[in-house]
């Protein structure tokens, strides 16, 4: 699976024959660490850099606006929790199990859980309560998601 977030801010000189370009070997943290593939941004004299990462877990609720709108969430027959599993961030919800392989890009490498949307209500369905787990790239900003069925 992915792995664990890590982003941190170092602030450094450079030294001869370093090269902070996306994708190589930027710098030395501590003698020992070595940042590589990371997605690097210099700002004010330091560097960000940036792995595969995990958001915090910020749940997602629902807040129709119009008649229209209110009409389509909620189901008649499925479990309490369905239509309410909207989430930024965590660990995805999977509806089929663990053994789900995460989007990979930039050379294999994993991409971070971004969110997932919930199926709204018996009007709108996704494959059977179902929901869309979306990923993101933070080295190229590409993007994938998932449908799972419930």
């Amino acid at each position: 699976m992915g792995s664990t977030a890590r982003l941190r801010m170092v602030r450094f000189r450079a030294s001869r024959g370093s090269c902070p370009l996306r994708g190589s070997t930027v710098m030395s943290l501590d003698g020992q660490e070595r940042a590589t593939g990371s997605h690097v941004h210099t700002r004010h004299s330091a560097l960000w850099i940036q792995s595969t990462m995990e958001i915090p877990e910020i749940p997602l609720l629902l807040a129709p606006e119009s008649d229209a709108a209110r009409s389509v969430i909620g189901f008649k027959w499925a479990g309490g929790n369905v239509g309410h599993r909207n989430k930024l961030g965590g660990k995805p919800d999977w509806l089929q199990g663990r053994s789900v392989q995460i989007p990979t890009c930039c050379g294999g490498k994993d991409m971070t859980f971004y969110g997932q949307l919930d199926s709204l209500g018996d009007q709108i369905a996704l494959a059977d309560v179902g929901m869309i787990f979306v990923f993101v790239c933070f080295d190229c900003f590409t993007t994938k998601s998932i449908l799972q069925s419930g």
